[in-house]
């Protein structure tokens, strides 16, 4: 018996969803961001973009997990994203060692800048911290630095800070198809926030929110 290749990577099959809703011909390559980038390999939304020939960008503040996307061949950049561009801001790393997903969930969730009360009510009690410095980006500094104005796919899962990633575009300047936001606590703030920049929600994925341009 032939096993066969793993195709998608995300978690609640959200890539394969997100391919064939959006995505269906395989001819095509686009552009996919992934904020919050995590590792390159388990539970990543970009895996299969970047194996399908897309380009890939990674955002990921963690140096353990940016490094694995350096030896992976992976263009990532090493920093968190905000509202506005800031040195040496604390980022918290959290350690708990859980398997779920057929792996071992390390400094995946709740890792942040800052662990919001909602998210710390519900982190576990082993789970150990540790603080390290970041810089802190804007993301349309970030697509300028890559050369972008048009991205397919934009993927942001930052543990509560997803509204300050999209604070840091200017939606005037960039195209994005389809944005993609953890909404992991289910805050109708998402939705209004990001009805205020002009997307809507589409549809959800368990806790991943999809939203397309209104004007869709």
């Amino acid at each position: 018996m032939v096993n066969k290749k793993q195709e998608y990577f995300a978690e609640h099959e959200t890539d394969r969803i997100l391919r064939e809703r959006f995505f269906p011909n395989r001819e095509v390559s686009g552009v996919m961001v992934e904020v919050g980038g995590g590792t390159p390999d388990f539970l990543s939304m970009s895996k299969h973009f970047h194996e399908s020939g897309w380009r890939t960008v990674a955002v990921e503040p963690n140096p353990i997990f940016a490094e694995m996307h350096r030896k992976a061949k992976r263009e990532v950049y090493e920093c968190a994203c905000g509202p506005e561009y800031q040195e040496n801001v604390p980022f918290t790393i959290v350690t708990q060692n859980v398997e779920a997903y057929g792996g071992v969930v390390t400094d995946h969730s709740f890792s942040a800048l800052t662990i919001k009360e909602g998210y710390r009510k519900l982190l576990p009690k082993t789970a150990r911290e540790q603080e390290i410095l970041v810089t802190v980006r804007r993301l349309d500094d970030i697509l300028t630095s890559c050369g972008l104005k048009h991205v397919s796919l934009l993927s942001v899962d930052v543990e509560g800070w997803e509204c300050e990633v999209i604070s840091g575009i200017d939606f005037n300047k960039f195209k994005i198809d389809v944005i993609v936001l953890e909404n992991f606590l289910h805050e109708e703030e998402q939705v209004r926030f990001m009805e205020s920049v002009g997307y809507r929600l589409r549809f959800k994925i368990e806790y991943n929110y999809v939203y397309g341009p209104v004007s869709t």
